[in-house]
């Protein structure tokens, strides 16, 4: 499937939309987890793991990667990540959509 096949979050009644084609989530404070050792997830796993971590608003996912190693690789970060991604040709970035612009504190900095 090309990205254009993808749903984004303004299409609505969608759970997760594409927000960067070939960018992950940083490898730095704002990446909250990565699948060990090349796991392999569907798409919709790899949602699901976001979405159960109350600091995730992103996901990147191995669609279509250089090395197959990397295919079904999930990534999640937080909020903060947004404009600090790593370009990384074959990882596309979604988004939670019902988290758009919402401030938990949960997400309040640590002191």
């Amino acid at each position: 499937t090309g990205p254009n096949s993808l749903p984004t979050c303004d299409e609505g009644n969608t759970e997760y939309g594409l927000f960067e084609t070939d960018q992950k989530c940083p490898n730095d404070k704002h990446r909250l987890f990565r699948t060990s050792n090349n796991k392999k997830l569907s798409i919709e796993k790899c949602k699901k793991k976001c979405s159960n971590d109350p600091k995730c608003q992103f996901f990147s996912y191995g669609t279509n990667p250089t090395k197959n190693k990397w295919k079904g690789v999930c990534l999640g970060c937080e909020v903060s990540a947004e404009g600090k991604f790593d370009e990384f040709e074959g990882f596309d970035t979604f988004e939670l959509c019902n988290r758009m612009n919402t401030n938990s504190p949960e997400a309040a900095p640590e002191p």
